[in-house]
């Protein structure tokens, strides 16, 4: 498991997450996608380089690792990203553990094939992540929307995003399903997503 940035500097919110995660019980850590994802994972070709950004624990980094693909999980979240990384070793799969502090770390342009990002809504992250997607890769974004906040009022509302509000977000890439747009997947509407693909380096 690789730490990024020399000088680290504690995080507040990520000395919380790391709390959260070892107070927390570990259980079993299975593959687990979101059920948007897997009913359009289709749509993708389970190859090439993925990035799961936010990753906590990793359920969703390794069910991509599962599908085929080469993963980084990425978490400021040490703690968290130890269970990832030995249930990665645990099943053979093809995935390293990064940790770094997502308000400050930034990728590489064009490195990755496919992106996904789930319950985390960093607005300073969201106009660069397609720089970090190569042509014809593909987007994953899914976290919750103002509807939330009627079921958890005590829920952040800074950590929501308006229904279809993702979809305006990223219009320069190609959406390709959405929750304002495919009406047909089952998924629930106190959440948001998108699934977009970059058609070009101009995306």
């Amino acid at each position: 498991m690789s730490k990024q940035d020399t000088h680290w500097v504690a995080n507040p919110d990520i000395t919380r997450w790391n709390i959260k995660y070892d107070r927390g019980q570990s259980g079993v850590l299975d593959p687990k996608g979101e059920p948007e994802f897997i009913q359009l994972a289709d749509q993708l070709d389970h190859q090439g380089m993925a990035l799961d950004v936010a990753a906590g624990r990793g359920r969703n980094a390794l069910y991509l690792a599962k599908l085929g693909y080469r993963v980084i999980a990425c978490d400021g979240a040490e703690t968290a990203l130890k269970d990832c990384s030995k249930a990665a070793q645990e099943r053979g799969l093809n995935l390293s553990c990064m940790v770094c502090d997502l308000d400050t770390y930034r990728f590489s342009n064009g490195l990755f094939d496919l992106l996904v990002v789930v319950r985390y809504l960093n607005r300073n992250l969201l106009p660069i992540l397609p720089d970090w997607i190569r042509p014809n890769g593909w987007l994953f974004y899914k976290t919750f929307n103002t509807r939330f906040l009627k079921t958890n009022p005590r829920f952040n509302p800074d950590y929501t995003v308006k229904p279809g509000e993702l979809d305006e977000i990223f219009s320069r890439l190609s959406i390709q399903a959405s929750d304002i747009q495919t009406t047909e997947l089952v998924c629930d509407e106190r959440m948001s997503f998108v699934l977009a693909r970059k058609l070009s380096e101009n995306n």
